[in-house]
């Protein structure tokens, strides 16, 4: 805008300086002839300065008179240098006036020079158009700071608490949770807001879908096995008539396999439910090493099949409150993802290690794997699992049944042998 103000001003000054000087020098001609008399007959001149009066009136000039040299020329016109030769014209230092200088000639004599001045109205125009256009563009300007002030304590402002209140919804969208309807300042927020519903909402379909299938494969996998045995033992039976004596041999069979084949899917299926429940446990006062033990009893089995070696440096009494039956499906579960992490690495090592110190029992369990990819901790998530048919729930509920034990389970990668370390801490009361 200022420009615009500047160029128009310009412009108009200009074209109107072109007017001034048409106007001073249309009667230049005249009026040297009118002159002259005054230097040629010393009688005529007293009538100059009539004739200079007249002409300053009837052409409103500022300033009207003869000149001798450079000298005579008003100061505030610096740039008027007369010419023998031509008529100059130029403006005052203040461009509010512009005068001409021509010369008084007589063939080649010159007696003066007539200095005409007039007020140029462009130019206090121009000055105007200036402090108008400065004055507008400081106005202009503290208009946009107050604005910009506003709309930065707007968005420092709102802006955060909008954020917070998207990134809440999310979390009760994840979680399941009801929130009361939030409303955002923003259009660019609200379908922000939007889309990020529908990304959840697929992705939750997309993670049902998986974690039925996933916990559903994991089941029906390990159901199998026992189940398996049961139908093959049934068989065997259905293939004797009612009355061979082989029948009863191949019925106690049958009662044998399904002893161990039964409490074995019950417990599958208690494996499930204790993925989604709190875990009660008896505690007393008990040798660990003597669960331990046992649950080396079910683990050597695994062991021998994979190869994998197994080391083991126990303490002979490690008394401390444990519920026995639950605790060995802890160290099953470390032994079992052990060995199968160790099966698939070179050295094929497992150790399992117990420190007892004053007030805790540190139970350890390291494996030659490839370890943990990504955050340790987050192994003890359900559906965690980086098996074909693994549901996760081991360590979920591992984690389970050593917090009711009031101890701690942790995950890590600082494995002797490379790979993962389990570490369980049981508080001795």
């Amino acid at each position: 805008m200022f420009t615009c103000f500047w160029l128009y001003s310009a412009k108009k000054n200009k074209i109107t300086e072109h007017q001034i000087r048409a106007d001073l020098t249309v009667n230049l001609r005249n009026q040297t002839n009118q002159f002259l008399p005054s230097f040629l007959l010393p009688e005529q001149e007293q009538g100059l300065t009539h004739i200079l009066k007249k002409i300053k009136s009837d052409e409103s000039l500022e300033d009207i008179k003869i000149v001798k040299t450079v000298d005579d020329i008003p100061t505030y016109f610096k740039d008027c240098r007369p010419n023998e030769n031509t008529v100059i014209t130029c403006p005052s230092n203040d461009l509010s006036l512009t005068a001409v200088v021509a010369p008084l000639k007589e063939m080649s004599t010159v007696y003066g020079f007539i200095f005409k001045s007039k007020k140029n109205s462009s130019a206090a125009n121009l000055q105007g158009a200036i402090e108008f256009a400065l004055v507008s563009l400081i106005i202009i300007g503290i208009a946009f700071l107050v604005i910009y002030l506003r709309l930065r304590i707007l968005i420092a402002k709102t802006l955060p608490d909008s954020m917070s209140q998207i990134v809440q919804w999310i979390e009760a969208e994840i979680e399941g949770k009801e929130l009361e309807k939030i409303s955002l300042p923003f259009k660019e927020l609200e379908d922000l807001k939007l889309k990020i519903g529908q990304v959840i909402e697929r992705a939750n379909k997309t993670r049902e879908q998986a974690i039925i299938g996933q916990v559903t494969s994991g089941i029906m996998h390990d159901i199998k096995t026992p189940l398996q045995s049961i139908v093959s033992a049934t068989g065997m039976v259905t293939e004797q008539d009612l009355n061979s004596p082989k029948r009863i041999s191949r019925l106690e069979n049958l009662y044998s396999v399904c002893v161990k084949s039964i409490p074995l899917v019950n417990d599958i299926i208690e494996t499930t439910l204790d993925g989604n429940r709190n875990i009660n446990v008896a505690k007393s006062k008990r040798n660990l090493r003597e669960t331990i033990e046992s649950s080396l009893m079910v683990m050597n089995e695994l062991s021998a099949n994979t190869k994998v070696d197994i080391e083991l440096d126990l303490p002979q009494d490690l008394y401390v409150e444990h519920d026995p039956r639950q605790f060995i499906r802890v160290v099953n579960n470390l032994l079992k993802n052990g060995i199968e992490a160790a099966s698939e690495s070179k050295n094929s090592k497992v150790r399992l290690s117990a420190l007892l110190a004053e007030n805790h029992i540190q139970l350890i369990v390291e494996d030659s794997g490839t370890g943990f990819k990504g955050s340790p901790e987050k192994v003890f998530r359900a559906f965690r699992t980086t098996k074909t048919r693994g549901t996760g729930l081991g360590l979920l509920i591992s984690k389970k049944i050593v917090e009711a034990h009031s101890g701690k389970i942790k995950a890590s990668n600082n494995s002797v042998f490379g790979g993962a370390r389990m570490e369980v801490m049981l508080p001795i009361q």
